[in-house]
Parts: structure tokens; sequence; C-alpha cells
């Protein structure tokens, strides 16, 4: 494992090399305050301050000067550049206070806290509108525009992306494809502030559906940009399996926001079919605002055309709603910290539409295969806000926290909620790297009756008719073998050899009747495994050699 003030040494930029954080000095002075020397320990916090000043006039001001001046598509460069840098102090600022926190009565990072987490590269947003702005200026102008924002059905696959990794993405997307805004005259930033309001019941039946992904299953809830709350949508989200060849969809309509409380309670009678069937599925299943998303979404796409578009969704907060009768969100002054939790990636989702399904451009298909990214084809902000609040009356948790175990810390809080701690790669280093490290996800495991995994997998109708074909198979076989027992007897005097075939032919169904339950359970229950059977047709194939060697034997 490579130290990292040697991997800091070898990846320093030259240009900037007198910025960076002096990561070599500081260890040797938290050597001293190991050592007890005087003054060891106000020598180090002064050293410390001197070096995030150095490297926070320095980076702002590069950021300025980037922003504040004309450019081109190839600034993307220094884009990058600069996010390296940032990451890099970042990580070095990260490593040290926890070298001398662990090393020290004295526990700095309390206090540094926020200059740890603090990221600018977000300031470079204007940055990247401009390098957008050239690209849109070359579109197609005159084309005219075939995207609707009611109606759309499309293919999607996630990734999580980690924060170091949120600008070269987009850098990435850049020279491909434009940033997209919806209004331009209204949107100063390259984002747009999106939040999201889902409906379920104490039963939490909406989650239990989606997270099976049970056929027709429905999903209810209510969004708004920015600060518009005259104009508010209601949605509907229908998942559909491959089976039925009707294709999952997402249907909306627009409403002000005085009137969301009225028509929830069908107090607000509207005839429209799409608005009719929703505030029957509320009512009938008394579903209630559950909890919350807010996000800021940066889309990527042509002015004409939807059919490749891309969504970067950053600062991701997850809300438990405590609404009273009178609201249908909870006003930011009645929440508190353990209701509000800030999801450590940003989410990239990929949406492709016709030919583009089986065959993205070269450029997508290379960034979704790239280290840039961590696949989670399944993952739902909706599923995973259900399950980091209510944990605990969930019976099966998400694929994507079992499957990731070494970036979940989950510990039991309370009768309430699971608390799920989200770790980046390098604190996974930390954890790995120190032995004495006990992971709370074992506790948690010892506390918590087991869940049922819910898999990716996916099992159709067909599926099951399979597993009876391949058990009718089995069975004619047996029903030919035994046929060829009761005939040898009738027709021979010794009936060793027709007993026998008889005796395998009982084998066979014994052995097809218990593999075809065996796989009916896992079909059932969403397994993904238990499915092949490695020896089965070897031993049965054995003792069937076996019989008809006997047999002839036996006539001779």
């Amino acid at each position: 494992m490579v130290k990292f003030g040697d991997y800091l040494a070898n990846n320093i930029d030259e240009g900037w090399k007198d910025y960076y954080i002096n990561y070599l000095l500081l260890t040797d002075l938290i050597e001293n305050i190991i050592s007890f020397r005087p003054n060891s320990e106000k020598l180090f916090c002064k050293q410390l301050d001197r070096e995030w000043i150095k490297y926070y006039n320095f980076i702002n001001d590069t950021i300025s000067n980037i922003c504040n001046r004309e450019l081109t598509n190839r600034d993307i460069l220094e884009l990058l550049r600069t996010n390296e840098f940032v990451h890099l102090n970042r990580e070095g600022f990260r490593k040290i206070i926890k070298k001398h926190d662990k090393n020290s009565n004295y526990k700095l990072y309390p206090a540094w806290k926020w200059k740890i987490r603090y990221n600018p590269t977000f300031k470079l947003y204007p940055a990247l509108k401009k390098i957008s702005e050239l690209h849109n200026s070359q579109d197609c102008e005159a084309v005219v525009s075939n995207i609707s924002n009611t109606s759309f059905k499309r293919t999607s696959i996630k990734f999580w992306i980690e924060h170091k990794n949120i600008l070269p993405v987009i850098c990435n997307i850049l020279p491909n494809l434009p940033i997209h805004l919806w209004d331009e005259d209204i949107n100063e930033h390259i984002y747009q502030m999106t939040s999201s309001v889902y409906l379920d019941n104490n039963q939490l039946e909406c989650y239990d559906k989606r997270i099976n992904k049970d056929e027709n299953s429905k999903l209810i809830r209510i969004r708004w940009y920015g600060e518009d709350m005259e104009n508010v949508f209601v949605e509907r989200k229908v998942h559909h399996d491959s089976w039925v060849l009707i294709d999952s969809s997402k249907d909306r309509f627009q409403i002000h926001s005085r009137n969301i409380l009225p028509y929830l309670r069908g107090n607000l009678m509207i005839n429209r079919p799409l608005e009719k069937e929703i505030q029957t599925i509320v009512n009938e299943k008394k579903l209630y605002p559950k909890i919350r998303t807010v996000y800021k979404r940066i889309a990527f796409q042509l002015n004409h055309t939807n059919k490749l578009r891309i969504s970067l969704d950053v600062n991701l907060k997850l809300i438990r709603e405590k609404t009273n009768h009178m609201e249908w969100f909870t006003e930011e002054d009645n929440l508190l910290d353990d209701d509000v939790y800030r999801f450590p990636y940003a989410i990239l989702e990929v949406k492709l539409v016709d030919d583009y399904i089986e065959t993205p451009p070269k450029w997508v298909a290379d960034l979704m295969n790239s280290t840039l990214v961590i696949p989670q084809h399944k993952f739902s902000k909706y599923i995973h806000s259900i399950y980091h609040f209510f944990g605990n009356r969930c019976e099966k948790i998400p694929y994507w926290i079992e499957n990731n175990k070494e970036r979940f810390n989950l510990s039991w809080e309370n009768t309430n909620s699971i608390v799920i701690n989200e770790r980046s790669n390098s604190e996974i280093d930390d954890v790995n790297n120190n032995t004495n490290t006990r992971s709370c996800l074992s506790s948690w495991n010892c506390m918590r009756r087991p869940k049922s995994q819910v898999n990716s997998i996916k099992i159709e109708p067909k599926t099951f008719f399979s597993n009876e074909r391949t058990y009718l198979q089995w069975f004619n076989a047996a029903v030919f073998v035994a046929s060829g027992g009761l005939t040898i007897m009738s027709l021979s005097e010794s009936k060793t050899a027709g007993t026998l075939l008889v005796l395998v032919a009982i084998l066979i169904i014994f052995y097809s009747s218990f593999i075809y339950y065996k796989r009916n359970d896992a079909l059932i229950n969403h397994r993904a495994d238990g499915y092949n059977d490695l020896y089965g047709p070897l031993v049965l194939s054995m003792i069937m050699i076996i019989s008809f060697i006997i047999s002839l034997v036996l006539q001779e």
C-alpha cells in the first residue's frame, strides 16, 4: 500500500507545487507530539493553519480567474487540473488531521470538519456553462424541438460518482453533449434544484412493491423545481415487466401548490383520467407524504431531441417528512438533524431511447465502463430513503446496500431508524488498513433479525413455465425408461434387467420432482442462485449406463 505522502509527492502539479499542503512537514510535527517535545502541539496547529490559508487563498483565486476569462474547449484541461488539485489537498488535510487526533489528546476534527469537507469545485459551474454554450452555438439552431416533459419512456442506467470525480465526469460529457436548461431566462446556474415528496402508507406498501419490482407497481410523488410553487407536478410512476410487452412509464399533471392538500384529501375533484386515478390510489391505500429528496440536477441534452439524455444529481439530501394536517411537506424550520441525511455520492443517470438502447455512442459506452463511475443500475432514491429512515420496518434490504458492505457502515441507533453511513473509497482504505477497527455492521447484524436481500434479477412468468417444461422432459424420460423395463420383463424369463430399469425410472421421477420444487421455491423468493445442477444429470447418466451394461450382461 502506497503511503499518502509518497502518493502526493508523485502526483503534484509542478506549476502549483508551492500551494499544496506540506504533508511531510506536518507528519514530522506529529512525530514531535508523539515524542512529547515542548510546544509541539502549538507548532503543529500554527503550521496547519498556515497550510490551510495558503491552499484556500490560492484555489479560490485560481477558480475566480478561470470563471472571469473567455473560455474555449481547451480549458476543460484546466478545470480537470483544478479539480485534481482540490481533491489531493482535501485528502491531505483529512488524513493529517486523522493522524493527529489518533496520536494526540487534543481532537482537531470537530473544528476542522467544515474545512475538510470544503469543496470549491462547485464554483467552476459558471465556467462549465460557458464551455457548454460554445457547444450550443454549434448545434442545429433551426431544428424544431420534439421534446416532451409530460410523458416519456426510456431505458435508464444509473451510477454513483464520488465527489472527486464529478468534475471529470462533466468534462467527459461536455465535448459531446451540452448542458441543457429548460428555462435560460431564470436559471443562472447549470443546475436545476429539484424536490420530490414521495407518498407511502404505514405498512410501507409502495416500498415493498417497488423493491420487489412487482408487475404494475405504482409510485406517487409530488415534484417541483426551484422555488416555483405555482407549477407543481403530481406524478405516477408505473413499473411493467418485460413479459407483458408494455413499457414502464411516468406520467404527470400540473397543479398549484395550494391545491395539493385538497386534492390528496379528495376534496378537489378532477375528472381527467390520470388525476382521478392518482387520487383514487392515494385515498384507497391511505398514502401520505413519507420522505422527500432534494438535489441539484445538471442535465445534458441536445436542444432538439431527447434520444440521449444524461442527468447528474449532486448535493442529494434525503429528508424524513413529519407533516401535520395543514401541510404536505415539512418546513425546514421543523426538521431536526436526524431528519436530514446527505447522500455522499452524486447520481449519474444515462437515459437512452430507440437504437441507442442497444448501441449507445462510443463516448457514452466508454464513460459507463470507466473507473469514474460506480454502476448501480437499479438504485432508487426513494427506496434508499425509506430504508435509511424506516429500515427496522423493512422486510427486505436494497441489493446495493447488501452488495456494498465495504461502503456502508450500518448501525442500530434506535427503534425508529437504521443509520447508514456511507464511506468514500479513501475511508474504506483507512478501515481496511486498520485491523483494530471493528465494523459495526457485525453488531448491527447481531441485534437485527436477518433481512432477505432483494436481488437485481427479475423473475418472469415464462421462467416458471420453463421450469415446468424441464420437469416434464425428465418425467417423459422416466416413462420411456420404465416402459422399456416393463417390456423386457414381459418378454424375458429374467426379470432382473427390467426391474433395474423400472427402479431407475422411479429414481428419475423422485430426482426431477425434488429439483422442480427446489427451483420453484428459488423463483418465488427471487434468489439469484440454486438453479444449476452440476452433479445430478451426471449421476443419473452413470446409473443408466450401468443399468444398460448389467442388462446386456444378463441377456447373454
